[in-house]
């Protein structure tokens, strides 16, 4: 969130603040052997990731990726 922060891009700093948040409930279900729990939280995880990697990154020719300019 902070990259994002610091460069006054408040849609990909909310949404990797919320990534952060449903990894941790990840974490904690997992450490309370919740299993469809973490499963919804990796489901909600997974899909904050695609949308922000989605509108904010280009995949470059070796396959890593890559910040799309601003």
């Amino acid at each position: 969130a902070a990259f994002w922060t610091a460069r006054k891009v408040t849609e990909a700093a909310e949404w990797s603040t919320a990534a952060s948040n449903h990894a941790g409930e990840v974490e904690k279900a997992v450490v309370a052997k919740n299993m469809p729990g973490a499963a919804e939280h990796m489901k909600m995880l997974m899909g904050t990731c695609a949308q922000c990697h989605s509108k904010y990154r280009d995949k470059a020719p070796d396959g890593t990726y890559i910040i799309k300019k601003q």
